[in-house]
């Protein structure tokens, strides 16, 4: 698959692991799916503070929230220790603005949440109604926090490589349809894989995309 045309270094902002929460914030709530993009924001926030983190799982990621979830959890306590509060969102409309919405009205501070820059070279073979390709509109409010929003998939993978923690990718899963095991063809899946190549990560299990 064609690459961008720059180098993800070039393109990185120099600040890129520091992410800016407000000293006087009550709750740091975090949207945990199970993909790349959560779970390194979860390593990285762990790594900034020693706070409690509210870790957050939608109604959506049912069989991620048992198969991938909770061991990122345990992963990551290894490492940080017990810090991590869990929540099961079970919602009606289980997408980003309102379950970001709910989780402000439950756990007041701030949310961040794992939205990635959104890139056009893929013609996916498998869609997803809503969201193929994805859609990226404006963070709910100043509490929203998207610290990944200018950044696509190889720049953020490349900080797995950067910190030593393809052991965190490899049990991460990034497709966009339900089940355990990636499809292939969504918009997801080949974005990961495209950024894996580029990365020359050939290690990565291939059954989670």
């Amino acid at each position: 698959m064609p690459g961008l045309g720059v180098s993800w270094e070039q393109k990185t902002p120099p600040n890129f692991m520091k992410i800016h929460i407000p000293d006087n914030t009550q709750h740091i709530n975090l949207l945990l799916s199970g993909g790349a993009d959560s779970a390194l924001l979860a390593y990285l926030i762990s790594e900034q503070t020693d706070r409690k983190i509210y870790c957050h799982t939608l109604s959506t990621h049912q069989e991620n929230y048992q198969h991938v979830v909770l061991p990122i959890m345990s992963y990551l306590k290894t490492i940080f220790g017990e810090r991590y509060v869990f929540s099961y969102i079970r919602q009606q409309n289980p997408l980003i603005r309102p379950s970001v919405e709910y989780i402000l009205s439950v756990y007041p501070g701030v949310v961040i949440s794992g939205c990635n820059k959104v890139v056009t070279h893929f013609t996916p073979s498998v869609y997803i109604p809503g969201d193929t390709p994805p859609i990226r509109g404006p963070a709910l409010n100043e509490h929203h926090i998207r610290p990944f929003i200018d950044m696509d998939k190889v720049e953020i993978l490349s900080l797995y490589k950067e910190k030593n923690l393809l052991d965190l990718l490899r049990m991460t899963r990034s497709c966009g349809l339900q089940g355990l095991n990636n499809c292939g063809g969504c918009y997801f899946c080949m974005e990961r894989n495209w950024a894996l190549s580029v990365l020359d990560i050939s290690d990565i299990n291939s059954n989670k995309s």
